[in-house]
């Protein structure tokens, strides 16, 4: 894994690819940094980060779309699964790898609440406590795009899917409050939910059967659920929505909260989509 590791860095810093992704965050949010805090007098860099959260949208298709799509696109995954380690810790090295890409501007960004405590008083506590929730959403959204690039051989298209994706998590407030809070309009949306689950069941094993079958199952399921007791579904998508809302769960760091329940969730998501990533490596391995 510590190869992988090794590999991966050195790849990013043997061209121009990393240094042009740290420094588009880096200039990012030191322009948020200036305009906000030093300018206006905001002594709070917690509100620089909760702005600074939609360049993700940018900033991690960018890091994560090569990972595993360039891999394929020049069959030098073979060499990967002939290697005498596991796809886990392939992936796992990989993963590492573009946390230590994101870690370091995390680490300049840093010096930021120092700098602006020159100037007042500032609480150093929440300001690195939301820069460490930042971190953990870096984290998240890496994995997602991690796995992202485990489906295509095709690195725009990776960073495409992974800014689709992205957007649609930092939207998710937002459609939550538009869906209605009808009992029908929210198995509605359950049961396209379902579709969509069933549709990443076959990306992942290109088994229409199986895709079928739990779309068909999901979709008894959600019928009968509504026919016995539509009252279970009025405003519940919009909360699940919100419940599931990656971005929006910063939010409470920012108000000088630690919310555990956000870390757990927040290596819940790293954990679930590298678990993804490891089943579609090893997809691809045996196909």
């Amino acid at each position: 894994m510590i190869a992988i590791w090794r590999k991966e860095v050195k790849s990013y810093f043997s061209g121009m690819s990393g240094y042009i992704i740290i420094a588009f965050l880096l200039a990012a949010v030191g322009f948020l940094f200036k305009n906000l805090n030093l300018q206006n007098g905001v002594p709070k860099f917690e509100y620089t980060l909760a702005q600074a959260s939609i360049l993700l949208l940018l900033f991690i298709p960018l890091l994560t779309m090569r990972s595993f799509s360039e891999e394929r696109r020049q069959k030098t995954d073979l060499l990967l699964y002939s290697l005498p380690i596991s796809l886990r810790q392939v992936i796992l090295g990989k993963y590492f790898a573009l946390l230590t890409i994101v870690a370091i501007p995390c680490a300049v960004m840093g010096l930021y609440p120092l700098i602006l405590r020159l100037f007042g008083e500032v609480s150093l506590t929440n300001a690195y406590t939301a820069l460490f929730a930042f971190f953990l959403l870096c984290a998240a959204c890496i994995a997602i795009g991690l796995f992202l690039s485990t489906l295509t051989d095709n690195q725009m298209i990776a960073a495409m899917l992974t800014f689709a994706v992205l957007l649609c998590a930092y939207l998710m407030s937002v459609f939550a409050d538009m869906i209605s809070s009808a009992s029908l309009i929210n198995a509605i949306c359950f049961a396209v939910l379902a579709l969509l689950i069933s549709l990443i069941a076959y990306v992942m094993t290109k088994n229409y059967l199986v895709s079928y079958i739990l779309f068909a199952v999901l979709a008894v399921m959600i019928a009968a659920l509504y026919l016995l007791k539509p009252e279970i579904f009025e405003g519940s998508f919009s909360a699940v929505l919100s419940a599931l809302s990656l971005f929006d769960r910063m939010t409470y760091f920012f108000n000088e909260v630690f919310d555990l329940t956000a870390v757990f969730y927040y290596l819940s998501v790293s954990g679930i989509f590298l678990f993804l990533s490891v089943q579609s490596a090893e997809k691809r391995r045996w196909s």
